[in-house]
């Protein structure tokens, strides 16, 4: 039976699934560890649902090289497309910046003609949707524009800085003083939410805020009037304390923009990896994705 391997490769997480007779299956998530490297991450996955796929769709959270290689932002971790091929046996394979398969996960709905897609993780990405091609960009890595003082305050000097899931603990600790018993941002969430912390409460207005801007900044440069916004930020757009703030910040053109909430549960980067996979498997390419943002081995 024939089955493609798809990987959505994040900063913290590596999740593997199985795409067979149109089906995903065999889901599993796997936390990076110091010593993990791509093909022990995929070994590990093989042997544990026992299957030799023939083909692999791959998405990272990297600029893609011209040599089918992606090297992760924020963390020591290095896809090399061909390699891996060549020691799975994989008969086809693409690979592409993750922020592409969330954009091809999206693009089949029926205000996706021109639009935005920001997700974050560990990291910010952000791509652009345009007639149904989806255009991966490094946007989380420009230049913070006019940076506030809470911002500085963390020498924060790209978007990514502010708006990420690292910033969450990073803007926590600079409201409270450098405050060390919170250790991750997943525990600013729960202070927010369960406790109503008004550092906590703080921390996430700064990050509407910057979002706002962000979403501001693509309307001026992009001309674009839709978003889909998935990830940690949902946390910031489903409370009505960064809800609020986020849609002041906007102005004017809050009744005017379309903003979209990416749930967990729409998975848009396994949806996007399959159709991805899909393509490849019935044309040995795909054009879903802009030309010179994906790689392909056949």
């Amino acid at each position: 039976m024939r089955s493609t391997l798809l990987a959505d490769i994040g900063g913290t997480n590596i999740r593997f699934a199985l795409l067979k007779n149109g089906v995903i299956e065999k889901l599993l998530m796997y936390p990076h560890e110091k010593s993990f490297t791509a093909e022990k991450a995929i070994r590990q996955y093989l042997r544990a649902v026992k299957v030799k796929p023939e083909a692999f769709v791959v998405g990272a959270a990297g600029p893609l090289q011209p040599n089918g290689k992606i090297s992760l932002t924020n963390r020591r971790f290095v896809l090399d497309l061909p390699k891996l091929c060549a020691t799975f046996g994989f008969k086809r394979g693409l690979i592409a910046n993750d922020m592409a398969f969330h954009g091809v996960g999206v693009s089949d709905l029926p205000d996706t003609q021109k639009a935005c897609v920001i997700f974050v993780g560990t990291g910010m990405g952000v791509s652009f949707i345009q007639d149904g091609v989806v255009f991966p960009t490094e946007m989380g890595n420009e230049a913070l524009l006019s940076p506030r003082k809470e911002e500085k305050a963390i020498d924060a000097k790209i978007w990514e800085d502010v708006i990420s899931g690292p910033a969450f603990l990073k803007i926590y600790r600079s409201l409270k003083g450098n405050y060390k018993p919170v250790m991750q941002s997943r525990e600013v969430s729960y202070l927010a939410h369960n406790v109503r912390d008004p550092y906590a409460i703080k921390t996430y207005e700064i990050i509407a805020k910057c979002l706002a801007r962000l979403c501001l900044h693509i309307v001026k440069t992009r001309k674009v009037s839709v978003f889909y916004i998935g990830g940690q930020l949902v946390e910031i757009l489903r409370l009505p304390f960064g809800q609020d703030v986020f849609f002041d910040s906007l102005g004017k053109l809050a009744d005017a923009l379309g903003i979209r909430v990416i749930r967990p549960s729409d998975q848009t980067a396994m949806k996007g990896l399959k159709i991805i996979a899909d393509d490849l498997a019935n044309t040995g390419t795909t054009g879903r994705i802009n030309a010179g943002d994906f790689y392909v081995v056949s």
